[in-house]
């Protein structure tokens, strides 16, 4: 798995790209997730009862995420627009095997197989093949599709078919062993979780 992140502020939107080659990385993306999720919420309590506003934060912040990541020896990348946009360049260059997001525009970004629900406990996980879908609908992805008038169709159809993405040849995809000592310190006695 490789994380590809868009950022708008301190706010951090993430894809994940599976390789093929670490299929005993499963758990460990699971994991991932939970984790940061487990830590947005009990930080977002904690910064909660702290606040004047009383207003709960609803996302871990970006320099947090991408400590967790690099602690933990997960791989991620910078995406310069949509973290979807990058994962699907990643796919579609081979340097992954999918795209694991909510987002569904994955697949107009060219994202060949999304996985959604990863997190499901109830053995949800949906998998849905850009081709298999393209092929029901008899279209390919370049075609148009009947747009409201007034609709920059052109500007929409430039925005999925040539994304601002990192350049897939030079991503490093390449995990590491995660620093423990480094982990308990920065969730114990930095973050508190």
């Amino acid at each position: 798995m490789a994380a590809a992140g868009d950022t708008a502020g301190d706010k951090m939107a993430t894809a994940a790209c599976l390789q093929s080659h670490h299929q005993d990385s499963w758990a460990v993306v699971v994991a991932t997730a939970q984790l940061a999720k487990r830590a947005a919420v009990a930080g977002a309590r904690r910064e909660a009862t702290d606040s004047a506003t009383g207003e709960i934060p609803q996302r871990f912040p970006r320099r947090d995420s991408e400590t967790l990541l690099t602690l933990l020896g997960v791989p991620y990348v910078q995406a310069p627009a949509e973290a979807e946009a990058t994962c699907a360049a990643l796919v579609k260059s081979g340097r992954a095997t999918c795209t694991a997001t909510e987002d569904l525009d994955a697949l107009p970004f060219g994202s060949l197989l999304l996985l959604r629900h990863l997190n499901a406990k109830k053995g949800d996980l949906e998998e849905i093949s850009l081709p298999v879908v393209l092929e029901k609908l008899g279209m390919t992805q370049e075609q148009k599709h009947p747009a409201p008038a007034n609709w920059p169709l052109e500007e929409a159809r430039r925005l999925f078919l040539q994304p601002k993405v990192a350049e897939p040849s030079q991503v490093v995809l390449e995990w590491k062993e995660p620093d423990e000592a480094r982990l308990v310190q920065f969730l114990a006695h930095e973050k508190h979780m």
